[in-house]
């Protein structure tokens, strides 16, 4: 079998893994992006005027900021971007008579969300292993893309309802395929361009790596052209999505201003802004809390840090894509209030940085391979194995235990997140496995 079907097979393995807990793990937010999804597919509009249960009651926005009123239309604050990549998924469900779009049940559209969000996880790892393999290094695609997807967030979150984590996931890896072919001709720095700012569009802190990606071509390429057409791939989707937000919320940034404001952040994570954080504290909770530590939940990302230095020294292009974007996104993400996430399970805003923290580790695979030692591979294997039994304790277990909701609402009292003695994996398997609504 070829590499490509190799990569094919593994992914369509992943998939299959995804659905294996029979059930979607939704929250507010996945709840709103779905819907938003199923009114486009349905009437070819983004309001959700026709969904009561989702409208803000005496406010123009809601506490948690999932949908505010503007001009008489109820709207999501979410990126729309990220609910149109979910329409075909609504579309064929509801053509296909699965979904009635005016009586439509919670676990129909739990389950059509579920569907899009695993296949969306599924074809970002398919796109990782092809990148891999474009890399010219020495590791193994099928294997790291495996461990990709079953290690990481991606697994436990980004696959098990639809975030804007998977779309976001999927561009940013075709993004960075299309920039690293060589030769690179202006037809695919455009199509770059246009990944990039797909991924942006869905997670806008995604933005530092189409920079990144721009200052190294500017560095390694003799031709600028191709920085030109990478900006203007990426500016396109962006202008468009800007005049969207203009003709439907009056404002360049959409919901998204209402979504990060102060008051929502008041009175839903008793915060004072977006960006009121310590960004010790928030960096320190990032690696190491109990219950949200990537360092806690994803220990086989430590290879990342003797990974990088190799690359650093050998790559001036992945040096400028990968390693300092990465290191800036979690640098601002320290300083984003809510680093934790709200109610999810574990790291998830990790799984933003699956996609360009394994192209570092395979890059950097021949340094790891020539300073192997048996230690170092018991510690390597012991941390892979934790990484994936912590995703599966999400997947098969959470919510149960509601380790986000009591004794106190972990948005409220946030010293929980620093509590070993009563950590949300432990909580949520020692609660068991949950049981699918639809079976109870």
């Amino acid at each position: 079998m070829t590499r490509r079907g190799q990569v094919l097979v593994a992914g369509v393995s992943l998939f299959l893994v995804y659905n294996l807990n029979l059930r979607a793990i939704e929250s507010r937010d996945t709840r709103t992006i779905e819907h938003v999804a199923l009114s486009i597919a349905a009437r070819v509009d983004a309001d959700l005027n026709e969904f009561p249960a989702l409208h803000p009651a005496e406010h123009l926005t809601d506490p948690s900021g999932a949908t505010i009123r503007v001009d008489g239309h109820v709207r999501a604050t979410y990126p729309v971007v990220t609910s149109l990549a979910a329409v075909p998924f609504f579309w064929g469900a509801i053509r296909f008579g699965l979904l009635d779009p005016e009586h439509p049940h919670s676990i129909q559209i739990e389950a059509v969300g579920k569907l899009a969000a695993s296949v969306w996880t599924s074809l970002a790892c398919i796109a990782l292993g092809l990148l891999i393999g474009k890399m010219g290094t020495t590791a193994p695609a099928v294997p790291f893309m495996l461990a990709a997807g079953l290690a990481t967030p991606l697994w436990s979150s980004a696959s098990q309802a639809f975030w804007s984590h998977a779309p976001a996931a999927c561009f940013l890896a075709l993004a960075l395929m299309w920039i690293i072919d060589r030769p690179l001709t202006s037809s695919r720095a455009v199509i770059a361009g246009v990944a990039f700012g797909l991924a942006v569009a869905c997670r806008p802190l995604l933005a530092v790596f189409p920079v990144g990606a721009l200052v190294g071509l500017l560095l390694v390429e003799r031709d600028h052209r191709h920085s030109l057409w990478l900006v203007a791939g990426c500016a396109m989707v962006l202008a468009a999505l800007g005049i969207y937000h203009l003709a439907s919320f009056g404002a360049l940034l959409g919901g998204q201003a209402s979504l990060e404001s102060s008051w929502v952040h008041q009175q839903t994570h008793r915060v004072d802004g977006a960006w009121s954080g310590n960004p010790f504290v928030g960096l320190t909770g990032i690696l190491i809390s109990p219950s949200r530590g990537i360092l806690t939940f994803v220990p086989i990302v430590w290879l990342v840090w003797p990974a990088a230095r190799a690359v650093w020294t050998n790559s001036p292009f992945f040096r400028w894509a990968l390693i300092v974007p990465s290191f800036l996104f979690v640098l601002i993400w320290s300083k984003y209030a809510v680093w934790w996430g709200g109610h999810s399970y574990g790291p998830r805003y990790a799984a933003d940085l699956v996609v360009p923290v394994a192209m570092i580790i395979a890059c950097g695979w021949g340094r790891l391979l020539s300073s192997r030692t048996r230690g170092a591979t018991v510690v390597v294997v012991t941390a892979l194995v934790w990484s994936i039994g912590a995703q599966a304790v999400g997947v098969f277990c959470y919510p149960n235990g509601d380790w986000n909701g009591s004794p106190v609402d972990v948005d409220h009292a946030h010293a929980r997140l620093w509590d070993w003695g009563d950590s949300q994996m432990v909580r949520s398997c020692g609660a068991g496995l949950y049981r699918p609504r639809w079976l109870r």
